[in-house]
């Protein structure tokens, strides 16, 4: 069969996989949200930075014929929406946010309207919101639109922050579990907040789960899984949990990594029972929701923290280690508090590092950006975008991607890629065949 025919069947969301295939999972796998990741940027000093900065906010804002092209703004309270000691003083993080927005807005307030606003890894931030967003207007233009969402850390006070919340605009809501043991009130906590976040009106309501804890957490893990079912937020995304990152922990060991492909077979198997709809990148979605409706159609785009139905935008990061986006130009900002505090008033943007794109790299992540968002690749319509022959560009990639279509992941002919629903759960490592930063492939 060729994937002509295939694209002709229809798919309903539903996973097909073995416990052979589930073994195969691997329980950290590079999420894709951003490609090249932060880990390919390079410093640069503050003078050359600012300067490259500005040039790509111009160029990506004449680059689209609209007056103010759209751009996502992200203000990140934490470095690590899972590090819950980054800044014990909760009113410094807010000052230095609302410094940053307002250097932000000096320098790009002008070239872009905003139609998303995320609040990313927030805590004890509701009563701060009113002065947050007036700030916001006052140096960004926003969209009559704009799609507000925010992540918040459950925790014991944020079911009287709800309605905070919602009474400052924000229309979707995420809920970030993250404890290490989960207890039977935390079960029942988390299904109070999302009824409540539904009578409060929220166009949607997300949870976040964290998975690989501690071998001895699986009954908790169970438990909290059963709950959310039961409530049915509208989207439940899987996440490796933070005290899992070798970067901080040290390499785990076997058993540790047993214990958290266990735990995320586990919900796989559960979610898809409950008949939620595999997104991709361990994302899943009540069929109704707009995700799964735009990924039907073939309207789905990713951008640095998930799933969304806007279509392609630029990306302004504010706060400590915030990413920035703009058309081939990438940056982050200082992750350490001391170094972003200090150039913050001494009246720089806290720019840390940068990356431009090549041509093989836009090419690689408008590649990473199709399959990971529809399952399927259009060669012919990407070799008439860029001046490639695809099978000769990529003849080492499709070599290695003969493995996979053997069992059953993917099939491929002369004018499209198109990934079954055996290999759906392995996009990721499918995605990772074009990444030259990770394979063994040549840079072209």
């Amino acid at each position: 069969m060729n994937v002509s025919s295939l694209l002709a069947t229809p798919w309903h969301g539903g996973l097909e996989y073995d416990s052979d295939s589930l073994q195969q999972l691997d329980p950290a796998p590079a999420p894709y949200w951003l490609y090249p990741d932060q880990h390919q940027f390079h410093p640069a000093h503050s003078d050359t930075i600012l300067h490259a900065y500005l040039e790509a906010a111009q160029h990506a804002s004449r680059a689209n014929r609209s007056t103010r092209p759209p751009a996502t703004l992200c203000l990140t309270q934490l470095a690590n929406a899972g590090e819950t000691q980054f800044n014990p003083d909760v009113a410094d993080q807010l000052d230095d946010l609302k410094h940053e927005i307002g250097l932000q807005g000096d320098t790009l307030g002008n070239l872009f309207q905003i139609n998303q606003l995320q609040l990313r890894g927030t805590r004890h931030l509701a009563s701060a919101l009113p002065d947050m967003l007036q700030h916001v207007q006052q140096h960004f233009l926003l969209s009559p639109t704009c799609v507000r969402e925010i992540e918040v850390i459950a925790g014991g006070d944020t079911e009287a922050e709800l309605p905070q919340l919602r009474a400052s605009g924000f229309t979707h809501l995420q809920l970030l579990l993250r404890h290490q043991s989960f207890c039977a009130s935390q079960a029942r906590n988390i299904s109070r907040l999302i009824r409540q976040a539904r009578d409060l009106c929220f166009a949607s309501v997300s949870v976040t789960l964290e998975y690989g804890h501690s071998p001895h957490t699986m009954l908790g893990l169970a438990r909290i899984v059963k709950s959310l079912l039961e409530a049915g937020p509208d989207r439940i995304a899987l996440r490796l949990a933070d005290s899992f990152n070798p970067a901080s922990c040290g390499v785990p060991d076997a058993a540790s990594v047993a214990a958290a492909r266990t735990q995320l077979c586990w919900c796989i198997r559960h979610l898809n029972a409950a008949q939620y709809y595999y997104l991709g990148n361990m994302i899943f979605a009540r069929p109704h929701d707009a995700l799964v409706r735009a990924q039907i159609l073939g309207r789905l785009h990713r951008n640095l923290f998930g799933y969304t139905s806007l279509g392609e935008n630029n990306h302004i990061g504010c706060g400590p280690g915030a990413i920035s986006c703009l058309g081939n130009y990438y940056s982050q900002n200082h992750t350490a508090p001391a170094i972003y505090h200090q150039k913050l008033h001494a009246g720089y943007l806290p720019l840390a590092r940068e990356m431009h794109l090549n041509m093989d790299d836009l090419l690689r992540r408008i590649i990473i950006h199709m399959l990971l968002c529809n399952f399927e690749l259009s060669i012919a319509a990407l070799e008439l975008a860029y001046p490639i022959c695809f099978h000769q560009y990529f003849a080492d990639e499709l070599q290695r991607l003969k493995a996979m279509a053997q069992q059953n992941w993917l099939v491929i002919d002369d004018e499209s890629l198109l990934v079954l629903s055996r290999g759906r759960l392995f996009i990721n490592r499918i995605c990772a065949i074009f990444d030259h930063y990770q394979s063994t492939a040549e840079p072209k």
